[in-house]
């Protein structure tokens, strides 16, 4: 937000002009691949057997940590919803739509969040909103105003009000802290 004309990618890594890449295995992956352009896929297997790596991703294979790794379900229901959750953080899902994307009642679904996550579903969901809006706080610039927009919240008294709740202080303490 702050570099708008910055593109972002969920790939494991770019091999462009400058390449680029998020993290140890990405940067792995980066140099496998850069040196099967320059040298032949058969060197740079080579040398991925040799560094005991044993699956060799391409540029666009996915950066990401997979829902049911990050909450450590495995119910594809729940699987599902909760991605949906992490992709509508700014508009919110309702009850009912969280309901539907998992193919149950909302009575149905709110059993299942009760048994894989002790809470409810709009109680976790709160909670993923929280957690980035508290993300935000401390590596942006963005305004509180801005956060409490970016995570769904449509009156910034009430975004305070929760968040305080939360986390024991205002959120524009949690920026003068970062």
């Amino acid at each position: 937000e702050e570099f708008p004309r910055i593109e972002v990618s969920r790939a494991a890594f770019v091999a462009g002009r400058r390449p680029t890449a998020p993290g140890g295995a990405a940067a792995t992956d980066l140099m496998l691949h850069l040196i099967a352009e320059r040298h032949g896929a058969n060197l740079a297997t080579r040398i991925a057997d040799a560094m005991v790596w044993a699956n060799v991703r391409g540029p666009q294979s996915r950066q990401t940590v997979s829902a049911q790794s990050r909450f450590g379900v495995r119910n594809a229901r729940l699987v599902r919803v909760l991605a949906a959750m992490e992709a509508n953080l700014e508009t919110p899902l309702s009850a009912q739509e969280i309901a539907d994307i998992a193919g149950m009642s909302p009575r149905q679904t709110e059993r299942l969040f009760s048994r894989y996550l002790a809470t409810t579903p709009m109680g976790f969901y709160a909670h993923l909103r929280l957690e980035r809006a508290r993300s935000l706080l401390m590596q942006t610039e963005l305004s509180v105003t801005e956060v409490a927009v970016a995570c769904g919240y449509r009156s910034l008294s009430h975004f305070a009000k929760v968040y305080r709740a939360t986390y024991g202080h205002a959120p524009r303490r949690m920026r003068a802290v970062a």
